[in-house]
């Protein structure tokens, strides 16, 4: 059995859809992100004090990529991910850490840029510096997308693509983002209609624009 300590819409997000698309036995524990101080029996399963947190067996694991690559390999007939092997792992496996470590840290500089910065200039500076950054990020995806897609594996879907869907969402100061990139878009409303991806992304407030909507924003 399973218990996920998450937030809504944040990166416990995806964690929680890959759960509902494997269709394991899973208990949901929330935890307040606000709280200051947090609950200090939480940092006893996770020292960042962060979500998500997975307890597999009692046993945590934080980080919401290696949780992701985790349930997949513990579930590997469920076809959330290239098995060891396959020669689709590494592509997998690049994409996943990738959105982690590039898409993700940008997302946070344009959500927190007063972190970065001492006064309101900087961090207009720093907001200004983010959005761009951020949006070549973006272009470079929406360039591999249109070049194999719909999906990070051309056509075959992936835990991967939920990470992203979730991503795709977040675009404060980036009101266009699925016009300007449409791959992008095509492949985050292709997993947001996928049935245990809808019912979590519903749960978490989550919404991805669908086309005509966002045709109407422009």
């Amino acid at each position: 059995m399973y218990r996920l300590y998450y937030a809504n819409n944040t990166y416990s997000t995806p964690v929680h859809a890959v759960l509902e698309e494997l269709g394991v036995p899973y208990d949901l524990e929330a935890v307040d992100i606000r709280a200051d101080p947090r609950e200090p029996g939480y940092f006893k399963l996770n020292p960042t004090g962060k979500v998500p947190t997975l307890l597999d067996d009692g046993e945590p694991v934080f980080e919401s990529v290696a949780i992701i690559i985790h349930l997949c390999d513990r579930h590997p007939e469920k076809g959330l991910a290239p098995r060891v092997g396959d020669p689709d792992r590494a592509r997998f496996l690049q994409w996943l850490v990738h959105l982690a470590t590039t898409i993700q840290p940008g997302i946070g500089i344009v959500y927190y840029p007063e972190r970065y910065a001492q006064d309101a200039a900087g961090t207009r500076v720093v907001l200004q510096a983010g959005v761009q950054r951020l949006l070549e990020s973006w272009a470079r995806i929406d360039a591999a997308l249109e070049a194999r897609g719909p999906y990070l594996l051309g056509g075959r879907f992936s835990a991967a693509d939920i990470y992203l869907a979730l991503q795709a969402t977040w675009d404060k100061d980036m009101p266009d983002l699925l016009e300007r990139f449409p791959a992008v878009a095509r492949c985050a409303r292709i997993v947001a209609r996928r049935p245990a991806v809808a019912r979590v992304l519903a749960q978490h407030g989550v919404v991805v624009r669908p086309a005509a909507t966002a045709a109407a924003a422009r």
